[in-house]
């Protein structure tokens, strides 16, 4: 079977440009140019076989990402598996936001990415700032396997990166904020895509959500559960700060039909809220209140 006879079937079952990268895969070409160029090039059988578990996979619903084993994130292929969700285009506005603001405010930041999973939003920030500023990233997730995930992809991205030596990234097991080392006496940003999916909505592809790891998905009180518990303890530390110049910036993802509800359980604390994209929201915590 040729090339093109192979695309031409598998496109009757499954999305155009699925078939196209997992025959990429298959083929180990680098671009899909090379697919119409070699079309008339035939398949191995080793490479037949293997491009027809990848097209059953994926006509059974899998994840194309899994099936790749990587996602694109911020124009860098993040590793994946069924430990860590999948990378979504739209949490890509929170390395937006964080980057301008740090480039904003050239300061000695320390980020905290909660709940990092693949890594993809705490070394994604950490290879953009580092180009230019000192800045600590210390990246933690309530699973170790999660963990080994986002330090792989460091270790993978880190090559040919333009650090300065000067900054520092770390990978921590923690629940929320219990485990960190978290002084905000020092200008911090904290980033968190934490589980904010109700189980309760009626919208859901269950099926589709179903291949990825169900303790970072789903969480109580209509999916806020662990967003209020995570506000609730960067209040209780942003209180007890003595350097009233040092800025607490907590940066969220959610669904959007949640951002007015966290909108108001922020604003009960007098905090500032900004919304910085339909999924995303800047909540400032400002200074201690004597």
């Amino acid at each position: 079977m040729t090339i093109k006879d192979w695309l031409k079937t598998a496109k009757k079952s499954i999305d155009a440009l699925d078939a196209e990268l997992i025959l990429l895969n298959v083929k180990k070409y680098s671009d899909r140019s090379k697919l119409l160029l070699r079309e008339n090039s035939k398949l191995t059988e080793t490479e037949e076989k293997e491009a027809k578990n990848l097209l059953s996979r994926r006509k059974n619903g899998e994840p194309l990402a899994y099936i790749l084993g990587y996602r694109e994130f911020y124009g860098r292929k993040f590793f994946v598996d069924r430990n860590v969700l999948i990378p979504r285009p739209e949490t890509e506005a929170i390395v937006d936001f964080v980057t301008c603001e740090c480039e904003k405010n050239p300061e000695d930041w320390q980020i905290f990415d909660i709940g990092t999973g693949s890594g993809c939003i705490g070394v994604s920030l950490f290879l953009e700032l580092s180009k230019k500023n000192k800045v600590d990233v210390i990246c933690s997730d309530i699973s170790n396997q999660a963990l080994e995930v986002a330090e792989k992809n460091y270790t993978r991205l880190r090559s040919g990166s333009l650090a300065n030596g000067l900054s520092q990234i770390s990978f921590v097991k923690s629940d929320l904020t219990e485990s960190l080392e978290m002084d905000l006496n020092k200008s911090t940003i904290i980033v968190a895509n934490l589980p904010y999916v109700s189980r309760e909505w009626n919208w859901l592809d269950k099926e589709a959500l179903s291949y990825e790891p169900q303790i970072a998905l789903f969480a109580k009180q209509n999916g806020l559960e662990l967003i209020y518990k995570l506000i609730s303890q960067i209040k209780e530390k942003n209180d007890t700060r003595s350097n009233l110049n040092a800025r607490t910036i907590l940066v969220l993802e959610m669904d959007k039909s949640q951002q007015n509800e966290i909108i108001e359980y922020g604003r009960q604390f007098g905090y500032d809220t900004e919304k910085i994209s339909d999924y995303v929201l800047k909540i400032e915590l400002l200074k201690h209140q004597r």
